[in-house]
């Protein structure tokens, strides 16, 4: 659990960081798959939720969904998705090891 646990700490930082640093610009370079991952989700969310050549589209998606926040949740769920899979992997590899031994 400890694997999980860190993981989404860790996700928790990145994603808060990238919203602070995003009026610098600096997102791409500290968030990269963070950024594109949400660039890519705030545009299906454009297309579902509003009509993208509005000037005011921003006003009808929902708050946790807007630029900076979404690279924040889609940090969050990227590092949470990668702990489980290691700490799954982790567990795997453990039980097995102590079937052998």
């Amino acid at each position: 659990m400890r694997i999980l646990a860190t993981s989404l700490v860790l996700g928790i930082i990145i994603g808060l960081v990238s919203i602070w640093v995003w009026p610098c610009g600096l997102v791409p370079l500290l968030n990269v798959i963070g950024k594109i991952v949400g660039d890519e989700l705030y545009g299906g969310v454009l297309a579902h939720f509003g009509n993208p050549p509005a000037q005011q589209v921003s006003l009808v998606v929902p708050w946790l969904l807007r630029i900076p926040k979404i690279y924040a949740l889609t940090s969050f769920l990227l590092c949470a998705l990668a702990g489980t899979v290691t700490q799954i992997i982790v567990n795997t590899k453990r039980k097995t090891s102590n079937k052998e031994a």
